[in-house]
């Protein structure tokens, strides 16, 4: 483009691009991206034209949100409509909600998206190729460089470099907290190039991103357990997390990525990676209570337990977990035990709160009564923080 600029004459060029063409200067930068969903369906209905009165508003709502603001797709739609008079837009909207087959059906005529993607895709050098389609095993709408270096099976500065690549040719979006995300359509792309590696290839990297995520939500719930602290020898295949912030932090952004890991790893029966995801949750939980996923989470450790044999941690079991949780705190109590003083002081009382909600679910409150107004007269001298509200909580309900 350099040799066609008009310099300093007052003559001005416009110039489209997926790629940014990071290397022009002195030049004013306007980033296109997707359609909100108003001009998409502006967009659509107006390529319909008179035939947009004859389709329900509902469906053609559909049609544009299932483009994500794409102009070409809602481009292809549109004309496969207006082409096709005796078609029905909700038919189509039904026929694009197969994930599978819905990059195929953007297509009309010589017009396809996924030869739109494909132009940026030859442009990839190797290494970006094999991170672009190794991506689209990423559970989530959404991942780092880390979670990208391990995708692609390579450093974080490689990772960082290719994913600079992807976002120059537009195959991926970026925001300002280091995060990237696929176009939908994109990620369907992402997912057919995929197929140009074995089965085998396929399954490995599949188990790889299940297994970094589960170990790494793991390790960040673990933070939030009393007594746990920095571990002693960190994983060097995990991310750096060095406080309860951090791990925060991670499980809140990173929430549909190891949730869709859990998921994935129930299925196919990784029933002790399942479980200690699980229960390293119970300290986290109460931390972000109102999110939605803990039943999800807690019944699939729950079932995982049940797979493994493990009574104490399979719900509803109260008979059997009492009995757990009074060995515990004989253990905690035991004069020999290696525990600290410091640490006993803490554990006993919340090994005593789930001796109390235990004889609580049993129907023995009296006792459950008794043993958490213990628990929360042992917690005033510690310092304050969301586990007293557990202990006041479950003793408001027990009184109720």
């Amino acid at each position: 483009m350099r040799p066609l600029l008009p310099g300093e004459s007052p003559c001005r060029a416009l110039i489209t691009s997926r790629r940014l063409l990071a290397g022009l200067e002195g030049v004013r930068r306007l980033v296109l991206g997707p359609l909100e969903l108003p001009e998409a369906k502006e967009l659509l209905t107006g390529i319909l034209g008179e035939r947009a009165a004859s389709d329900e508003e509902s469906a053609l709502t559909r049609l544009a949100e299932l483009c994500e603001g794409l102009p070409l797709a809602l481009r292809i739609l549109g004309n496969r409509l207006v082409s096709r008079p005796g078609w029905d837009a909700a038919e189509l909207a039904a026929r694009l909600a197969d994930e599978e087959r819905r990059l195929d059906q953007f297509k009309a005529g010589d017009l396809k998206v996924a030869s739109a993607f494909g132009m940026s895709y030859e442009q990839l050098g190797d290494s970006a190729r094999r991170v672009f389609r190794r991506l689209a095993v990423v559970p989530g709408r959404d991942f780092d460089a880390t979670l990208a270096a391990v995708a692609g099976g390579m450093s974080a500065g490689d990772a960082w470099d290719a994913l600079d690549e992807l976002v120059d040719l537009g195959l991926l979006q970026d925001s300002a907290a280091g995060r990237y995300r696929f176009h939908d359509l994109v990620r369907f792309f992402a997912r057919a190039r995929l197929q140009e590696e074995s089965l085998t290839e396929r399954e490995a990297l599949t188990g790889r991103v299940t297994s970094w995520l589960l170990r790494m939500a793991t390790m960040a719930g673990r933070w939030f357990q009393p007594g746990f602290g920095r571990p002693a020898r960190p994983d060097p295949d995990l991310a750096v997390v060095s406080s309860t912030e951090d791990a925060a932090l991670w499980l809140r952004v990173n929430v549909d990525n190891w949730l869709g890991a859990l998921r994935s790893a129930a299925v196919s029966g990784q029933h002790s990676q399942v479980l200690d995801c699980a229960e390293s949750m119970h300290w986290f939980c109460h931390r972000w209570a109102h999110a939605s996923h803990w039943h999800e989470v807690f019944n699939l450790g729950a079932e995982a337990a049940a797979a493994l044999g493990d009574l104490a941690r399979q719900e509803g079991r109260y008979s059997e977990a009492l009995d757990y949780f009074r060995k515990t705190l004989a253990l905690i109590d035991d004069e020999e035990s290696e525990m600290t003083p410091a640490i006993a002081a803490q554990s006993r009382p919340y090994a005593l709160l789930r001796i109390g909600q235990c004889l609580g679910a049993l129907d023995r409150r009296t006792e459950a009564i008794t043993t958490i107004t213990e628990v929360v007269g042992l917690m005033g001298a510690l310092q304050p923080d969301f586990r007293q509200a557990d202990a006041l909580e479950s003793l408001a309900a027990l009184l109720a």
